[in-house]
Order: structure tokens, then C-alpha cells, then sequence
């Protein structure tokens, strides 16, 4: 497969993310990015996307993000939901054919 989705926890910037991650097909990316309104729409998100090609690279990467503080326990939950939810919608809406 061109993709897979990837869950990230960023200790750092305290937030986890959802990736659409391209592993060597700059042509999906562009024509994934030429539909990036009506993705957005489908998904529903609250927040918009991040697009990055990586130029330079390989991979390129389509991802949403959501804040949460990793270092209290009681958030991880919601976390963990909101990863499956946006994965759900991911699946749903780039498996159709743009």
C-alpha cells in the first residue's frame, strides 16, 4: 500500500496525532492536497489539517492533531477516543478515490 495511518503521542508539544503517512508517492499527496477542501469537509474535524510534503524526502505526510496534557492520567482516555474516532474518519474518507 501507498499509506498507512499512524497514532502519535507527542510528549513534547503535548498532543496526539493522527498521520496519513505516504511512503514514497509524491503523486498521491498532490492529488490527495488538489481535493483538500472536500477532504476536509468529509472528515468534519474541528481543526484543519496539516499538509506536508517533505520536500527532500520520500514520505510525505497528511495529519490532525488534538492537545491533551500527557502527564495527567485522567486525560489519557479522551486521548485514546479521539485517536479512534479521527482514525475511523481517515479511513473512511481517504480510501475513497480523488
Amino acid at each position: 500500500s501507498d499509506c498507512h495511518v499512524c497514532f502519535v503521542a507527542d510528549s513534547r508539544e503535548n498532543q496526539v496525532r493522527c498521520e496519513l503517512t505516504i511512503s514514497d508517492s509524491k503523486e498521491l499527496f498532490k492529488q490527495l492536497f488538489g481535493s483538500k477542501g472536500e477532504i476536509e469537509k468529509q472528515l468534519g474535524l474541528t481543526g484543519k489539517l496539516n499538509w506536508l510534503e517533505l520536500q527532500g524526502k520520500k514520505a510525505s505526510r497528511i495529519r490532525a492533531l488534538q492537545t491533551f496534557d500527557i502527564d495527567d492520567p485522567a486525560s489519557w482516555p479522551a486521548a485514546f477516543e479521539w485517536l479512534c474516532q479521527t482514525a475511523v474518519k481517515f479511513k473512511k474518507v481517504f480510501s475513497k478515490t480523488w
